[in-house]
């Protein structure tokens, strides 16, 4: 959760605080920290998504995770965040990131039915690498010569955890169109971060989902059970808290900063596959993990350094 408070009150207030003048000249390492957190919540989000897609539809899990998200954002901030988003100078790349997310989710939950939680996420590290590409020609960002190590360490890391086949069956190929759509999302956030505060981000999000989800309720509506009931709020507010962490990671610090950090979800992701389906890690896994770690550690060490020299 957030710095300082356990209320979800106070992560949407400093998410409608935020401003241009409040990003101080630490904020990368702040935006680290919540980058962190935020790719540690991805993975139980994620393994939630893959148990309820057995019982309920695609577009039914994205509809309710919108309301429930978007029913926090207005118990806590009230209509402003909705009045904001409408009237943004930047709604229409809001708008456009919003219909890159509910296309994204679309193939990556669909994915989830049939691959392993661990296979599922490794496929989506594509994502942090593409970022990294788009940096520095669509943002201007300069990419370092310990960026670039970082990257290419965790995406070695990810090879050898999990020793990805050549064949490209329709499972594949749905997570690894949702790691290309969910690189371009990044980009745009980068390109909007300063423009409005995560709350706003993430009712333009959210409304993308709820509209476009609830479009297809009628053909696939199943009523969920009580366990269902459980586990669709649970990914609801792992959803939430997850958007903000990596929203407010984003607005303090660089897009290839945050991106090699989201290789951390790996670990995370086969330590909740051990759990849950009782998948242990064999060598190859444990290895990956630390290269995978390791690239995390020279973002870091990059960023204190850089702080430093300030």
């Amino acid at each position: 959760m957030a710095p300082g408070s356990k209320e979800p009150g106070a992560f949407f207030y400093m998410a409608a605080s935020t401003s241009r003048q409040g990003l101080q000249a630490g904020s990368s390492i702040h935006g680290v920290a919540f980058g962190l957190a935020g790719f540690g919540v991805f993975p139980l989000h994620d393994a939630l998504a893959k148990i309820l897609v057995h019982d309920l539809s695609v577009w039914q899990i994205m509809f309710v995770r919108s309301s429930v998200i978007l029913l926090l954002i207005t118990a806590f901030n009230g209509p402003r965040p909705f009045s904001r988003a409408f009237k943004s100078p930047v709604r229409l790349l809001l708008g456009a990131r919003a219909l890159i997310l509910v296309a994204a989710w679309a193939l990556y939950y669909s994915a989830a039915r049939y691959l392993p939680l661990g296979e599922l996420v490794t496929i989506y590290f594509g994502s942090p690498i593409l970022v990294t590409f788009m940096a520095g020609p669509i943002l201007r960002e300069r990419v370092t010569t310990g960026r670039w190590l970082a990257v290419g360490l965790g995406f070695v890391g990810v090879l050898i955890a999990c020793r990805p086949g050549f064949g490209a069956s329709g499972p594949i190929l749905l997570a690894l169109g949702a790691a290309g759509l969910w690189s371009l999302s990044t980009i745009l956030i980068r390109l909007t971060k300063l423009a409005e505060p995560t709350s706003v981000n993430m009712v333009m999000t959210n409304l993308g989902f709820f509209f476009l989800a609830g479009m297809m309720l009628p053909w696939v509506w199943k009523t969920p059970s009580l366990v269902d009931d459980a586990l669709l709020a649970a990914l609801s507010l792992a959803g939430a808290l997850s958007q903000f962490l990596v929203f407010e990671a984003l607005r303090r610090a660089s897009a290839s900063t945050i991106a090699p950090l989201e290789f951390t979800s790996l670990a995370w992701a086969f330590l909740i596959q051990y759990l849950v389906w009782g998948s242990p890690p064999d060598a190859f896994v444990l290895l990956g993990a630390l290269l995978i770690g390791s690239s995390g550690l020279i973002i870091i060490s990059i960023e204190w350094r850089a702080h430093a020299s300030r």
